[in-house]
C-alpha cells in the first residue's frame, strides 16, 4: 500500500508499552503522533490542536473512550466538523463495534494491528470526509436544497399547517431542535447509566417522529421504546445508532 500524506494523529492511551509500540509505529510512516493518557486530555488536546485523525482507547482513567468520543461529537454539533475516530480496543472487534459505533466512533481496530491494516482504515475514512465535503460545498454552489415539506412530513396529520409557509418552517425547526435536544439526552443517560432518562427522552423523540413521512425512523423509534430491560442494552445501542444516522441523513437537506 502507498503511504498517505503524513498526519497529525492523537493517540488516547493510558499504557507506556502501548503507546510506545503505537507512536513508533506511526512515526516511522512519517506522521505526527500526541498522546494523551486520558479522556479529558483527549478533548482539551482536540479542541486546542489541528488534528486529522484520534486513536481512542477505550479504557482510561478520568474518562473512557466512549466518553470522551461522546463529548466530542456533541460539541462537534454547533460546528458541523467531524474528526475520524478509530476505537483501540483489546476486545474483538465483534464485541465491541456496535457500542463504539453508538458513542459515535467511525471505526474499530484491535491494539494487535499490523501497520497496513490501520493506514487502509484511515485511507478509508479520510476518503469519505473528502467526498462528504466536495458534495456539501457542491450543494452550497448550487443552491441545493431537497424538495418539499410534504416530502419530510405526514401532512394529513397537520393539516392546519399545510398551507401556511412561516408556520411549517417554524415547525421543521423546532422538530431539529428537539430531535438534537432529546438524542443528546440519550447520550448523557447512556454516559451516566440513567435508563429511566433514555425511557423518557425516547419517549418524546416517538411523539415528535409521529408526523414524520419517514417509515424506517417511525418503525426504529418504536422498536427502540420496546427496549427496555438491561439485557437488551446492545440491540438498544444498535437501534440508537441507526436512528442517529437516519437524523443525520434528514439533517444533510434543506426543506422548505
Amino acid at each position: 500500500m502507498d503511504k498517505i500524506t503524513p498526519l497529525n494523529i492523537l493517540i488516547a492511551e493510558d499504557n507506556k508499552m502501548n503507546q510506545f509500540m503505537i507512536k513508533e509505529l506511526l512515526e516511522m510512516d512519517g506522521h505526527n503522533i500526541t498522546i494523551a493518557e486520558d479522556g479529558r486530555k483527549v478533548i482539551d488536546l482536540w479542541q486546542n490542536g489541528d488534528y486529522d485523525l484520534i486513536l481512542m482507547d477505550l479504557q482510561m482513567p478520568e474518562m473512557s473512550g466512549f466518553e470522551a468520543t461522546v463529548q466530542i461529537r456533541r460539541m462537534e454539533k454547533s460546528s458541523g466538523d467531524h474528526i475520524p475516530i478509530i476505537a483501540l480496543s483489546a476486545y474483538s472487534e465483534k464485541d465491541k463495534l456496535r457500542e463504539c459505533k453508538a458513542a459515535g466512533m467511525d471505526d474499530f481496530i484491535n491494539k494487535a494491528f499490523e501497520t497496513d491494516e490501520l493506514m487502509e482504515k484511515i485511507e478509508n475514512l479520510l476518503s469519505d470526509r473528502e467526498d462528504k465535503e466536495i458534495e456539501g460545498k457542491s450543494r452550497e454552489d448550487n443552491g441545493y436544497s431537497t424538495g418539499k415539506i410534504e416530502d419530510l412530513f405526514n401532512l394529513n396529520k397537520i393539516p392546519h399547517l399545510r398551507h401556511n409557509t412561516e408556520k411549517m418552517k417554524q415547525y421543521v425547526q423546532l422538530f431539529f431542535e428537539g430531535m438534537n435536544f432529546e438524542i443528546s439526552k440519550i447520550e448523557k443517560a447512556i454516559e451516566e447509566n440513567t435508563p429511566e432518562e433514555i425511557g423518557i427522552a425516547v419517549h418524546s423523540i416517538k411523539s415528535m417522529c409521529w408526523y414524520l413521512h419517514k417509515e424506517e425512523i417511525t418503525r426504529i423509534t418504536s422498536e427502540i421504546e420496546c427496549i427496555t430491560s438491561e439485557d437488551s442494552i446492545k440491540g438498544f445501542l444498535e437501534k440508537f445508532s441507526q436512528l442517529k444516522e437516519h437524523f443525520e441523513d434528514l439533517k444533510r437537506d434543506k426543506w422548505l
